[in-house]
């Protein structure tokens, strides 16, 4: 069974970050799930999505939010992957977006990607991929 590597998943998230949410929405499981994170004034908090539709929906809000990403690095070993973004003005937005990286980590099932998971550091992403 062939295996998405790294390259593969790095170009559909920079499909993506250019507008085609085509490219990684073919890479998705039907039964997948985004977990994406809202930040209401006060704290974070993780919203889910599920499904073909509800994941189309999450990514094109991603494309919509104003501020173009650029894919900083994947990194894939077994089942997970770890994708990092750089969205250069996060900087000059209030202390919650201080940080210009977001980290996301992919859980493959199948060759597909089975959930997207929005993590607020890359210490919680290493963790949550299981690269420690």
């Amino acid at each position: 069974m062939s295996t998405r590597s790294e390259t593969q998943l790095k170009q559909a998230f920079e499909a993506f970050t250019q507008g085609d949410a085509g490219s990684l929405i073919e890479l998705l499981r039907d039964d997948a799930q985004v977990v994406s994170l809202e930040r209401p004034l006060e704290k974070a908090h993780a919203y889910v999505r599920r499904g073909q539709s509800g994941l189309e929906e999450a990514l094109k809000d991603c494309l919509t939010a104003g501020r173009p990403s650029k894919v900083q690095d994947v990194v894939r070993r077994g089942d997970h992957a770890m994708v990092v973004m750089h969205t250069p003005g996060l900087g000059a937005a209030p202390a919650s977006y201080a940080n210009p990286l977001r980290f996301y980590v992919l859980t493959m099932r199948d060759d597909r990607i089975a959930s997207i998971r929005a993590c607020e550091s890359r210490g919680e992403a290493v963790a949550l991929a299981q690269f420690a």
